[in-house]
């Protein structure tokens, strides 16, 4: 059996539901004793309070769940299938699930980059922006427009107020990277207009050989935050209230 995802059932107050894979022949009904793995290679054993393959069990109730008492033959099931389950209470996070196992590679992606804007003001790490800005600073063209490239990394929901601006507000952050590096996607705004200063590593990266095979490849791309909240939107049964622009601004008004 293997965990595909989690939930926690909306006034199901210690319950939760797995979405588990069956492998072929395997067997698993209401009232099984399952052992469930965690991350660290323990197990935790759990009852089978309530199983559906096509439906999700009512809140709360688990065991007087009367669409369970309507469809008792779909309390048992045999693999290969995927199977929904109700247990009681488990540590979600903990689980070995491959939801837990795609966040940890996720979260492991965003870390082996290096992040040349891990300022508190955007919500992006523990230095302040405030303490790398130059006045009359610059950097060559070929930085800015390499700051420009759009290789979606990351975005937050977030708001937060612009670090130069009083009363002015700035969406997410988006974040866009080159594989080697992570930036905030204002980055080269920051630099044009407050002269803030990036690492000299990133620049001579950006300078060398490796940096200007980046820019033609990134050239041949069409892809952006705004392309992918645009793509979203045109997803059936999807709703994104996302501005399609990702809530970009124009140096103008930057």
């Amino acid at each position: 059996m293997k965990i595909i995802s989690t939930a926690v059932p909306a006034g199901g107050k210690g319950i939760t539901y797995l979405t588990v894979d069956l492998e072929k022949g395997e067997r698993i009904k209401k009232g099984d004793m399952i052992e469930l793995e965690l991350l660290d290679g323990s197990t935790v054993t759990r009852e089978v309070l309530c199983m559906a393959q096509n439906y999700t069990c009512t809140a709360g109730q688990i065991r007087e769940c009367r669409v369970c008492k309507r469809a008792p033959e779909k309390q048992q099931a045999e693999g290969e299938c995927r199977v929904r389950l109700a247990v009681p209470d488990v540590d979600r996070e903990a689980l070995n699930s491959k939801e837990n196992r795609d966040w940890m590679e996720f979260v492991a992606d965003i870390e082996s980059k290096v992040c040349i804007t891990p300022y508190k003001e955007l919500n992006m790490g523990e230095e302040s922006i405030y303490d790398y800005v130059e006045s009359g600073y610059s950097v060559p063209d070929r930085v800015i427009r390499y700051l420009q490239t759009t290789e979606p990394l990351t975005m937050s929901l977030g708001i937060y107020p612009h670090p130069f601006k009083k009363n002015v507000d700035l969406t997410g952050p988006y974040m866009y990277t080159d594989g080697k590096y992570s930036w905030d996607r204002d980055t080269w705004k920051y630099i044009v207009k407050y002269g803030l200063k990036v690492p000299q590593d990133f620049i001579d990266h950006v300078m060398s050989e490796e940096g200007e095979a980046y820019l033609r490849q990134s050239a041949e791309k069409n892809d952006s935050w705004s392309r992918r909240i645009a793509d979203w939107k045109q997803e059936e049964n999807t709703l994104c209230l996302l501005s399609e622009d990702a809530g970009d601004m124009g140096l103008e008004d930057f």
